[in-house]
C-alpha cells in the first residue's frame, strides 16, 4: 500500500441507476446513456484498496440511489476501515432491517431527500416516489440511531423549488419531531427545466448567467483541487457532471491514484479550470 496522505475526497459511483425519475438527475432524466449497474463489493475492494492512502472522506454515491446496491453494507463497512463516509438515498425501500444495517455499517452521514410532505408535492420532483415511504424510512434511521448511540449524522434535504416552498415549514416541524433538523438547499435546474426556483434568495442558485460570477464559481471548483470522482467501471473522470465517462484520466483498477491524479493530463484539465482557461466539457456541463 502507498504511503499514506489523506488529501483527497473521493465520489464513488456505487449504483448507477435508481427507483425514482427525478427530472435534474442525470440517472432519473435519462440524461446519461451508460448502462445501469452496480459496483460488486469484490470491485470495490480493489477500489478502497486503491484510496485508502488518499483518503480524507468518501461518498459512496455519484448518480442514483446507492441502496439499491445489494452489496452497499459491505462497502461502507470496508470504507469505515480507514474514513468517514456519505450516503444519499430517498429511503423509499428503508424499512426496519436496512435502517438497522444501514445505522450500523459504519457510514458516517446520510442525507436523506425529501422535497414535500404530501403526495402531491413531493411527486413532482421525486417522481415515482412515495412521500410517506420516504417518511417512514427517514423516521426508522432516526430511531435505530438514537437507539444506537446516535453516532450517525442524519440530514434529512428538502430541494426548495417554487412549487413546495409552503411545505418547508411543515418539514422541519416533522424533522424536530423526530429530533432532526431539516437543510434546506437551493436545487440545481437544467436549462429548459420546467420547474421554477422558489422566490426566496437564499434558496436560488446562481447559474453563473452572469459570465463573470459563473466565470469565478467555475475556477473555484472543487473537483479542480480536491476531488477524486469514480465510476462504477472503474474509470476516473474529471467529475460528478461526467456522466457517461467523456473525460477519463484512468482505471482505477490499473493505476494508483497518484499516477492518474498527478498525470499531464489530468494536472493540465485542472489547472485550466483554476485559471479560467475552461474546458469545453466544463463550459457545457457545468451546473455550478
Amino acid at each position: 500500500m502507498e504511503k499514506r496522505d489523506p488529501s483527497l475526497i473521493f465520489a464513488v459511483e456505487t449504483t448507477f441507476g435508481c427507483n425514482l425519475s427525478c427530472p435534474e438527475c442525470a440517472v432519473g432524466s435519462g440524461l446519461a446513456n451508460r448502462g445501469k449497474g452496480v459496483m460488486s463489493g469484490d470491485f470495490y475492494d480493489v477500489v478502497a484498496e486503491a484510496i485508502e492512502p488518499h483518503c480524507a472522506y468518501a461518498y459512496l454515491h455519484v448518480w442514483g440511489e446507492p441502496l439499491l446496491n445489494p452489496d452497499i453494507f459491505r462497502i461502507i463497512a470496508r470504507t469505515a476501515k480507514f474514513s468517514k463516509s456519505n450516503i444519499s438515498t430517498n429511503a423509499n425501500t428503508i424499512d426496519a432491517d436496512s435502517a438497522a444495517k444501514l445505522i450500523g455499517s459504519g457510514v458516517t452521514d446520510v442525507i436523506v431527500s425529501i422535497d414535500g410532505v404530501t403526495q402531491e408535492v413531493y411527486e413532482r420532483y421525486r417522481r415515482g416516489g412515495d412521500v410517506r415511504k420516504a417518511m417512514e424510512g427517514l423516521a426508522l434511521l432516526a430511531a435505530e440511531n438514537r437507539r444506537t448511540g446516535g453516532a450517525v449524522k442524519i440530514i434529512p434535504q428538502f430541494l426548495v423549488f417554487e412549487h413546495n416552498r409552503h411545505e418547508m415549514e411543515a418539514f422541519g416541524r416533522i424533522c424536530r419531531d423526530l429530533g432532526l433538523e431539516a437543510y434546506f438547499k437551493p436545487p440545481y435546474l437544467r436549462e429548459g427545466s420546467l420547474l421554477k426556483p422558489s422566490d426566496i434568495p437564499e434558496y436560488v442558485r446562481d447559474n453563473g448567467s452572469d459570465g463573470e460570477k459563473r466565470a469565478a464559481r467555475m475556477r473555484a471548483c472543487q473537483n479542480a483541487r480536491n476531488v477524486f470522482t469514480i465510476l462504477r467501471e472503474g474509470q476516473a473522470v474529471c467529475c460528478c457532471y461526467d456522466n457517461d465517462g467523456q473525460e477519463v484520466f484512468g482505471d482505477i483498477a490499473r493505476q494508483g491514484v497518484r499516477e492518474i491524479w498527478d498525470s499531464p493530463e489530468y494536472e493540465r484539465f485542472r489547472s485550466d479550470v483554476r485559471n479560467g482557461n475552461f474546458p469545453e466539457f466544463c463550459k457545457r456541463n457545468c451546473l455550478l
